[in-house]
């Protein structure tokens, strides 16, 4: 009887293979937000039935668009072994510009195009103290957010500057294909910044200047050209920040929010694995923590909780991020100590 032969295994991936593929492209760090962000939805929707409409998942997206554009780039500032306080304050000075430039008449494009002047300007000015002056990135960036708090201020005399425009009720108010501009617009900035971050020379080198400046130095990469790049790029994200916060809700408040954005802002970028020593982060991650702090901010408003508790929340959130990294970087460090 003739032996009957098996036929050879195909060349199939196994499916523990593909979930560690895919889990390996997606990031240890990031698979921990996804994870965090699922329960975090499940507790929700233990309270309500509305988290899941789709509405309310867009409203969600409108809600974070502006900090996640700061998000991204203060991602970028940490990256590269620095911090930027100053970027909620550059927002509301670049608000308070765009809408007294409106005030005046100057003309939408106009009032756009200084704002954004105006956001550059004080990221040159935070660069030029850190490369020329040599000063601390925090001390400096300390000073710069009081000191443009302090501007708003002063522009505005303290008051509320409303401001009307057709471009900004278009910005406000509609969609492309059914994605409002807001949500849209952080879609294609943080989609820019990460193939420029992940695929390009220039994002190579971020990284290096944030892993170890003397060698990234020594390889011929111009740090001080880089660090007055990367304060100018947190500047204009800060004016993009400041004008889309005028096209929502109609005036520029030079008050305590604009802090507060740029803290949380921070907590974003820590929280999806941006280390504060530099030298790691991403877009994807920076982004996922801020969705964390939109659904959390959001779950309370549907549960009927007072958003206040929200604030507590990021601050516990933030010890955590910052914990998890030192917990990393101690065991990398004892790693390191037992290969000597």
């Amino acid at each position: 009887m003739p032996t009957t032969l098996a036929a050879p295994p195909r060349n199939r991936v196994p499916v523990v293979g593909l979930a560690a593929r895919a889990a390996g492209a997606v990031g240890k760090q990031n698979l921990g937000l996804l994870a965090g962000l699922v329960l975090l939805l499940a507790v929700i929707r233990t309270q309500t039935d509305r988290v899941f409409i789709t509405g309310n998942l867009l409203d969600i997206g409108v809600a974070i668009s502006i900090l996640g554009i700061l998000s991204v780039a203060q991602m970028i500032v940490i990256v590269s072994g620095g911090l930027d306080i100053s970027i909620g304050s550059t927002a509301s000075l670049c608000g308070v510009a765009v809408a007294l430039l409106l005030k005046h008449h100057a003309g939408t494009p106009t009032a756009i195009v200084l704002a954004l002047a105006v956001g550059l300007a004080a990221g040159a000015l935070n660069g030029a103290v850190i490369v020329f002056l040599r000063l601390n990135p925090i001390i400096t960036t300390l000073a710069s957010f009081s000191a443009f708090a302090g501007l708003s201020l002063v522009l505005s005399h303290g008051l509320d500057v409303p401001a009307t425009s057709h471009f900004f009720d278009v910005i406000a108010t509609e969609s492309v294909a059914g994605i409002p501009y807001p949500l849209l617009f952080l879609l294609l900035f943080g989609l820019a910044t990460h193939l420029m971050l992940r695929y390009t020379v220039i994002g190579r080198h971020v990284y290096a200047m944030g892993s170890n400046p003397d060698a990234a130095r020594n390889t011929g990469i111009n740090l001080a050209a880089y660090k007055m790049g990367i304060y100018l790029f947190a500047g204009l994200a800060g004016a993009i920040g400041g004008i889309m916060t005028v096209a929502r809700d109609s005036l520029a408040q030079a008050n305590t929010a604009g802090a507060d954005l740029g803290l949380t802002a921070i907590t974003a970028a820590l929280l999806g694995g941006a280390a504060l020593t530099g030298g790691r982060g991403a877009v994807p991650g920076a982004l996922l923590g801020v969705l964390i702090l939109g659904v959390l901010d959001n779950g309370l408003i549907l549960m009927q909780i007072e958003p206040f508790y929200s604030q507590i929340a990021i601050g516990v959130l933030l010890v955590l991020a910052v914990s998890l990294q030192q917990s990393r970087l101690m065991e990398r460090l004892g790693r390191r100590g037992r290969k000597q």
